[in-house]
């Protein structure tokens, strides 16, 4: 048995068999205007006008349904048909958002069971994971719910099937800032950096655990992360994202951190010739928080080479790079 499969059974085993065995079961559609639970409803249908500048070819199961879910919305009806209705609604059209609002009411309002929702809404997200609505309404009922012990074997679980679906972190950061789970989260950075260290959705998560956390003092950040990041470099000095992270940092330094990190960058710029990451690091030392007429020359230096050599794409860029740090250097 896979891990995914581990994950979901553990989260099959946790349902009341009770209420909904069979989440997902598409029964034989019978038409609402043919149930007799319905009768008492007039459902209100789509008004286009006489003429349609558009029309959308809707089946005749999703015209019915949403005629009659106008019609519960309109008269406020809060109950199990209109429950069920709003989930019916949402298997033909799971991305409306109103039709979670209207199901959110009615769970909360009937004391509806959240953790048989919180499965339905993981067995849709397995088709549908980067469905914004959906991670919405989770997050709305895990709030309700106010329990979040399945939350990370859930996402981890998503996480393995694409570890860069943006949705997936902005769950996780609002889970993790909502219910303050930050103790584990550098933890789990670094393992995921150790199975992928080109991932830059870690990275930038990491920036945030950091700096937002509040747990590690901004006076010591600097080395731990100068550790930290510079062990990924050495592995791989052409990998963008632990270059990009580290100079986000460049800000917070003083001078004497700037200084320290800057020969740990010119170490690397002498050991790895032909690597532009280096370069570019340096050019923003010299041109921004180390400046000095010496400093300037070498990142008039540092752009030609990346212009020219290392970064051929953004040729033109470098070239104006030039032109604003001779005009610099003309006003020291």
């Amino acid at each position: 048995m896979t891990e995914n499969q581990k994950i979901l059974q553990k989260r099959e085993e946790e349902l009341d068999s009770d209420e909904e065995q069979n989440l997902l079961q598409k029964p034989k559609w019978v038409p609402i205007s043919k149930r007799k639970e319905w009768e008492d409803v007039e459902p209100i249908t789509q008004k286009d006008g006489p003429k349609p500048p558009c029309v959308v070819n809707y089946s005749d199961r999703y015209k019915e349904t949403m005629n009659y879910f106008r019609a519960v919305l309109r008269s406020e009806e809060i109950s199990e048909r209109t429950l069920k209705l709003s989930k019916e609604l949402l298997m033909l059209s799971p991305s409306y958002s109103v039709a979670y609002e209207f199901r959110r009411n009615c769970l909360f309002a009937l004391n509806g069971n959240l953790k048989n929702e919180l499965f339905l809404i993981e067995k849709l997200l397995d088709r549908l994971p980067k469905n914004y609505q959906l991670w919405h309404h989770r997050m709305k009922c895990v709030e309700k719910l106010n329990d979040y012990s399945n939350e990370m074997d859930f996402l981890a679980r998503m996480m393995l099937g694409d570890a860069k679906n943006y949705h997936v972190w902005v769950y996780r950061i609002w889970l993790v800032k909502h219910f303050q789970l930050w103790d584990n989260e550098l933890e789990f950075i670094e393992g995921e950096l150790e199975k992928d260290h080109l991932n830059n959705s870690f990275w930038n998560y990491r920036y945030y655990v950091v700096t937002k956390s509040k747990t590690i003092p901004l006076e010591t950040i600097y080395e731990q992360e100068f550790e930290f990041v510079f062990g990924h470099i050495t592995k791989s000095v052409n990998n963008e994202s632990p270059w990009v992270y580290i100079m986000n940092f460049i800000k917070i330094l003083n001078k004497e951190q700037l200084k320290v990190l800057h020969d740990k960058v010119d170490e690397l710029r002498k050991r790895h010739r032909h690597s532009m990451w280096p370069l570019f690091c340096l050019f923003t030392l010299y041109t921004k928080y180390l400046i000095t007429e010496e400093n300037l020359d070498n990142a008039l230096t540092f752009a030609k080479y990346l212009g020219e050599r290392y970064d051929q794409t953004r040729k033109k860029y470098w070239e104006k790079q030039i032109k604003i740090v001779e005009k610099q250097k003309q006003n020291l």
